[in-house]
């Protein structure tokens, strides 16, 4: 909808063609290719679908209707939970927001978020991956190229042990201290899956 996409337009009898309107709106910097192409800017324009105008020198005007759409930039509304921890694949987060497009990608502090589920146009569920601490920037971002940044908007937390090392034989509770965690969680230790309690988020 910000305008500047370079769109070629294919016909006939392009010949002199002197201007090129979306929804009566002038396009930029026009470039006659052959008789049968032309690729013009487009200007800025409102969410929709729009006639495509050309006109021929001073004289006729031939019209598409319809024939471009478009396409706003997602945006973005919240993310839940907002907190998470450090590691990676540790929690599931809904992002709610517009015109989200199948496809679309997840970043938080610059990592991939996996498992990206785009539910609709207005919600998305990922998993971040392992993140450093600190407040962290989302970028969402469309297969079209568009995309979205929310700076600061979800915040990774380090997971502390207690206590922080245990007998080989096994038998020792161990305390996992961090933020984000949710009913069903499971703790592993080198991959093996143990008996997890959950206390609280």
């Amino acid at each position: 909808t910000a305008g500047g996409t370079r769109v070629t337009i294919a016909g006939v009898r392009f010949t002199g063609v002197s201007e090129v309107r979306f929804d009566g709106v002038l396009g930029t910097a026009l470039t006659f290719v052959s008789d049968t192409e032309v690729s013009v800017t487009t200007p800025a324009h409102v969410k929709g679908a729009v006639d495509v105008a050309l006109t021929v020198g001073t004289g006729g005007t031939g019209t598409c209707v319809g024939c471009y759409t478009y396409i706003p930039p997602p945006t973005f509304s919240s993310i839940t939970p907002n907190r998470g921890p450090v590691e990676g694949n540790c929690l599931e987060v809904t992002i709610t927001g517009t015109e989200f497009q199948a496809g679309a990608t997840v970043t938080i502090g610059g990592i991939a978020c996996g498992s990206v589920n785009v539910v609709s146009t207005t919600t998305i569920k990922c998993r971040p991956g392992a993140l450093s601490a600190g407040a962290l920037a989302i970028v969402i971002t469309n297969p079209d190229g568009q995309s979205v940044t929310a700076t600061n908007a979800y915040t990774s937390v380090p997971l502390t042990f207690s206590p922080p090392g245990g007998l080989s034989a096994g038998y020792t509770r161990l305390t996992v201290s961090g933020e984000g965690f949710v009913g069903g969680s499971q703790i592993y230790l080198d991959g093996a899956a143990q008996l997890t309690t959950f206390v609280s988020s």
